[in-house]
């Protein structure tokens, strides 16, 4: 379509923009064929030039390059065809022009080309600043150690996501995009989260920081720190979140193993405390006992063969000699020196063991049923550790048969076994503690060795007990598990391996 001169000439003079009128020679294929005719009082200043340094000379002369431009390729389009066309922002550069420009080029009925033009070069050099900012935002969000995230506060999706973030939470950008914060925060760290979130979108808050748990897609979770901020926007009331999340699974554990040794160390110590009591116990008590034994003696050698009287301190001579076992085994099981590992038979740990732990369980009524293999091999073991962890066994069992059942009851006993197994073509003794009592909830079964959980009151457990025991047993190449249906019962399994001469060297 070919534009009426007439109409062309009342907006020539008023224009805000350049208008440049060319005759083209030849083919119009090269900057050289168009002869500037006339050019408006806004192109000159565009240009920077007076009429009489443009008119009669040739494009490009007045822009050597612009043969590179694509610019003359729309000019030959418009003058070949008659329609119209546009060509959007390109930049042009030579010795005197550095300037990005917009073109609309049509032809008049005399075969003129026309073009309309702006210089857009502040437009084009803001969009320019605005997309070297977001490269280096993005380079700043792709690179930081840091997860950071934007988030919608109202629908709690993910806006933006930099690559920390997927790899702290073990996700692909897309799959945590089509995901929201709250689906991946474990259940136990989200109503706080909730409650700071409604305290942002209220305006009471700027900001909070706080330690939560993100849960992974394989199963478990990891801790990280969160900072969340406010974002404002001048000439929007869309409620967007900042989020910046830094992964403090290392730090966690190892607070937790530095408190578990302050555990077991408080343990040593108390139980090195119980030692010196015991020791000074056993001295008082060894003393008048051995009298008792000696006294009793006489009365025997004194007395008349078979009778009432000797009978009496027969009995008196038995039972102050199954004190003074009882005294030795509970001086032993206190002592914490280290004594280098011995080859030991199972059945005298036990013996040890019941010697301590037969009297507590008459007084709460239990019945203790055990089952022994014959001809069981030998151990090699720290029998004083051996009998430890029996103890914590039994008395757990204990604990849960006394929950269950206050007061006596028959299915009121403790279950122990020892048999030889075979597990991965080496041989162990499998010592079995079963007890009819509550059983393990299912959702505290992963934690239970952990040092410091129980779910007994403070006053009587300290949450040590197993997580000493499983390390014990780890020490001695053994294996200690479980196996439990709630309100049913519990048997826990100590896999000790058989004693061989090749443990000796």
């Amino acid at each position: 379509m070919e534009i009426n001169q007439q109409s062309f000439k009342e907006i020539y003079d008023e224009a805000n923009c350049g208008i440049a009128i060319y005759e083209v020679l030849n083919d119009g294929k090269y900057g050289k064929d168009y002869i500037i005719k006339r050019f408006n009082k806004a192109g000159l200043e565009i240009e920077n030039k007076t009429l009489s340094q443009v008119v009669g000379k040739k494009l490009i002369e007045l822009r050597p390059t612009i043969d590179d431009s694509g610019l003359i390729n729309i000019f030959r389009k418009a003058w070949k065809t008659g329609i119209p066309q546009k060509f959007p922002s390109m930049h042009y550069v030579d010795e005197t022009y550095n300037n990005y420009y917009e073109n609309y080029v049509f032809k008049l009925e005399d075969g003129s080309v026309v073009a309309l033009y702006n210089d857009v070069s502040n437009i084009m050099n803001l969009l320019k600043k605005a997309e070297d900012n977001e490269e280096k935002i993005r380079a700043i969000l792709d690179q930081s150690p840091l997860g950071i995230a934007i988030v919608n506060s109202i629908t709690n999706k993910y806006i933006e996501i930099n690559q920390s973030l997927s790899s702290i939470t073990h996700r692909s950008i897309d799959e945590l995009m089509l995901e929201d914060w709250i689906s991946i925060t474990h259940p136990d760290d989200l109503q706080e989260d909730l409650d700071y979130m409604k305290l942002l979108n209220q305006g009471e808050i700027n900001n909070y920081k706080r330690e939560k748990r993100y849960l992974l897609p394989e199963g478990g979770f990891i801790w990280a720190t969160l900072i969340v901020a406010r974002i404002n926007y001048k000439h929007s009331n869309e409620k967007i979140h900042l989020c910046m999340i830094e992964d403090i699974t290392q730090q966690k554990r190892a607070e937790r193993n530095q408190k578990s040794l302050d555990g077991i160390y408080r343990e040593q110590q108390r139980l090195e405390s119980i030692s010196t009591l015991a020791a000074g116990v056993a001295h008082e008590i060894n003393n008048p006992l051995n009298g008792v034994i000696n006294y009793s003696q006489l009365i025997v050698d004194e007395c008349k063969k078979d009778s009432a009287i000797q009978g009496y301190a027969n009995e008196i001579m038995r039972e102050s000699h199954r004190i003074s076992i009882i005294v030795k085994n509970l001086l032993q099981f206190s002592r914490r020196e280290s004594p280098e590992y011995e080859v030991n038979k199972i059945d005298k740990i036990l013996d040890s063991t019941l010697s301590l732990i037969n009297v507590i369980l008459k007084r709460n009524q239990i019945e203790l049923i055990i089952s022994l293999d014959s001809n069981l091999p030998l151990i090699y073991c720290h029998s004083q550790q051996i009998q430890q962890v029996l103890m914590n066994l039994i008395i757990n069992a204990r604990d849960s048969l006394n929950e269950k059942y206050p007061s006596a009851h028959k299915n009121k006993e403790i279950n122990l076994t020892i048999n030889l197994i075979e597990k991965d073509n080496n041989r162990y003794l499998r010592i079995s503690v079963t007890d009819q009592g509550m059983g393990i909830p299912k959702k505290i079964r992963q934690r239970i060795y952990e040092p410091f959980f129980s779910t007994k009151p403070k006053e009587i457990g300290t949450g040590l007990g197993l997580s000493i025991s499983y390390g014990i047993i780890k020490e001695h190449k053994g294996f200690l598990s479980f196996d439990t249906e709630v309100g049913k019962y519990t048997t826990f399994y100590l896999d000790l391996p058989v004693y061989k001469e090749s443990d000796l060297e």
